[in-house]
């Protein structure tokens, strides 16, 4: 047979070739097929194979129809009656007569990628296996539900490290993002997401005992004072966080307005709220020349919120009254109007604490917040307070409460002021000594200072440095002639002998307050290679313990939101889990450690070797 002719007789033979072979086997009695297809020639079975796998139409394969064997029935189950199919992901019915087209287009459009979760319906298997057809009363496998607990541990783990309280997971909207994702996800309960909370808790705390218990002889030994004291690092001192000292001494002032303030506040909250009021409000004050207003106006509790009532209060009270006036209604149940005796408090007030409101700002916007500038401005606040305190022109009240502000100044001052603070504040170029507070700058501290560094930045920690000539470059990128280092080591020399670093970086004017103290040391290291070290050790000393913006600004109320909506029952739990994991602890559920690398890399089933727990397993 020639099988090289044109492509029309090709396909022709073909497909008669193919009919025959179907009708023959057609016509062939079971017990028999076998031995009769082997009598057919091999050549033609391939043809009609190769036929079949193209397209090509077969008249002996109607009987074969193709809604009995579409790849879309497999992921829909038919009812025992044999009357309906039902989706496997959402059990959405269709009757059985439904054509495998729209079987496919709701699988398309209610399960995106359904094909790919082919694993989650039925067994792969690499082995191709003969269609079966599905009778009308014969009711299909069973699938095989895959195990989606790791996604709930995600989620676990996502809870401990933002320290969000497990109802967030009540969400309406966030439940629908993962049932869109993956229609057979079930998120744990709240109860079941505390009660694991609890349990990791307690199954990692055993984990912490034993390594502190493992660590505490050399860590008490590390910190023996004795120990300590040998090593020539000066006794102990305390420094209390300016930030929070700062806050006590602005709540002493304002504790007598208060009042006042909070009748402004409700005013603010009012605009606020309403868009008819707020608008009316920029309207007026444009029309006034009383200045521009961003809302939401901040009227939060902190410092940064009641300063704002005082100073939209003092600024823009002819705007207020005439929004008041114009809202009678709606404001006659809200306490917001002032009497001219609040109303002068208000500006008495406003005056007084504004430096106080610039200092804070200082210092919240501050890169790094050191010792030396915290100083400088506590000090600026003292001599504010005392001036306040002894001026015959303060009413009472006010002379009052600067007085508990005083109080709590001289507390922190008593406590700050020691020969290592002094050291940090003279070491930031743009204090030295020249801005150091006056009680602070003493010529036993600078002496003291002096003795520091001779004793523990010498030239003999720096030999290399001063003995060896290394080749350096210029500001314009060339290098320093042989001579030009001849004349530095000379001149380095010089300044040890009649004078030291610490007194040669004293006698430079301080730099402007917009320098960046870490980039001035590193551009000045080689000029001042021993101080810079010291520098480097003492800049290190913070004078806050707590970020002044948490304390300061509408910012803190989101955070102490957040931390209100902790569960009492849970909260320590995951503060204490979220510190453990931060320092290296593995989670651990129980006798088993959760293995969070390994779940990011799972995409089918959980494992079975224990790395992973199931639901029925953490129960």
């Amino acid at each position: 047979m020639n099988f090289e002719a044109s492509n029309g007789k090709s396909a022709q033979l073909v497909e008669w070739n193919a009919n025959n072979i179907f009708k023959s086997l057609k016509d062939m009695e079971p017990k028999s097929t076998m031995d009769n297809i082997s009598t057919i020639d091999p050549t033609v079975i391939a043809l009609a194979s190769e036929a079949i796998q193209k397209g090509t139409t077969v008249a002996a394969a109607k009987p074969r129809k193709k809604t009995m064997t579409s790849l879309y029935l497999r992921y829909f189950e038919t009812a025992p009656d044999g009357k309906t199919r039902s989706c496997k992901f959402c059990k959405q019915s269709y009757s059985i007569a439904t054509a495998t087209g729209n079987l496919g287009r709701h699988l398309s459009h209610r399960h995106p990628g359904y094909d790919k979760m082919s694993d989650v319906i039925t067994n792969a298997n690499p082995v191709q296996q003969p269609i079966t057809v599905i009778k009308k009363h014969q009711s299909p496998a069973k699938p095989v539900s895959m195990d989606l607990d790791h996604l709930n541990w995600l989620l676990l783990k996502w809870l401990i490290g933002a320290s969000h309280p497990p109802g967030t997971l009540e969400n309406e909207g966030l439940a629908n993002s993962f049932k869109f994702a993956n229609s057979l996800v079930k998120i744990w309960s709240i109860e079941r997401f505390q009660a694991i909370i609890l349990e990791v808790y307690r199954s990692m705390r055993e984990d912490v005992r034993t390594s502190l218990e493992q660590n505490a002889f050399q860590a008490c030994h590390t910190l023996n004072k004795e120990d300590l004291d040998g090593r020539k690092t000066g006794s102990f001192c305390y420094i209390p966080c300016a930030a929070r000292t700062l806050n006590v001494i602005i709540e002493d002032g304002l504790r007598t307005a208060k009042p006042v303030i909070s009748k402004i506040r409700e005013f603010a909250l009012v605009m606020n709220a309403s868009t008819e009021i707020s608008d009316d409000f920029r309207q007026i004050t444009a029309a006034c020349q009383e200045g521009s207003w961003k809302f939401p106006i901040d009227a939060s509790n902190r410092w940064s919120g009641s300063y704002t009532m005082l100073d939209i209060m003092r600024k823009a009270s002819k705007s207020i009254d005439a929004v008041i006036r114009k809202h009678a209604e709606t404001l006659a149940s809200r306490n917001v109007l002032l009497s001219p005796t609040e109303r002068n408090a208000v500006n008495i007030m406003h005056s007084y604490l504004e430096p106080f409101y610039k200092t804070t700002n200082n210092i919240c916007t501050s890169k790094v917040p050191t010792i030396g500038l915290v100083l400088f401005f506590m000090d600026h606040v003292v001599e504010m307070i005392n001036s306040c305190r002894d001026s015959r022109q303060s009413p009472d009240w006010l002379k009052s409460a600067a007085d508990d502000m005083s109080k709590t100044a001289r507390t922190y001052n008593s406590q700050v002021y020691n020969v290592f603070t002094y050291m940090a504040a003279i070491l930031d170029p743009r204090i030295k000594s020249e801005l150091v507070p006056e009680n602070l700058n003493s010529e036993s501290n600078l002496e003291d200072a002096r003795s520091h560094f001779l004793r523990n930045y010498s030239s003999s920690h720096f030999a290399a440095m001063a003995n060896g000539y290394t080749i350096q470059e210029n500001e314009d990128g060339g290098s320093i002639s042989f001579a030009e280092e001849i004349a530095r080591k000379r001149r380095r020399i010089s300044m040890s002998t009649t004078t030291d670093e610490l007194t040669q970086y004293l006698s430079e004017s301080p730099a402007p307050f917009t320098t960046d103290v870490l980039e001035w040391w590193k551009g000045n290291t080689t000029r001042y290679p021993r101080l810079s070290v010291m520098a480097r050790d003492f800049l290190a000393m913070q004078a806050t313990s707590v970020s002044p913006d948490e304390l300061f600004c509408g910012k803190g109320d989101e955070i102490d939101k957040q931390r209100i909506c902790l569960p009492h029952a849970s909260m320590q739990a995951i503060l204490c889990t979220r510190s453990w994991t931060d320092s290296g602890f593995k989670v651990r559920y129980r006798s088993t450690e959760i293995d969070y690398e390994r779940l990011m890399e799972s995409t089918s089933a959980v494992t079975d070797n224990g790395n992973v727990l199931s639901e029925d397993k953490a129960k």
